[in-house]
């Protein structure tokens, strides 16, 4: 995989992010979907599983 298209899988997952909690404030929700956090999740299942295969 190059590191344009991984950049361009992090800027959308950041939009999809802002996108949901976005949504989830019009709709009242009292959630929020930290981004950091998020991105940070993803990396080290990623590398799990990557480990694991």
């Amino acid at each position: 995989m190059n590191s344009r298209s991984l950049l361009g899988q992090i800027v959308v997952f950041v939009l999809v992010l802002i996108v949901l909690n976005v949504v989830l404030q019009l709709f009242g929700a009292q959630l929020q979907i930290n981004i950091i956090g998020s991105i940070v999740l993803t990396v080290v299942v990623g590398g799990i599983m990557r480990v694991l295969r």
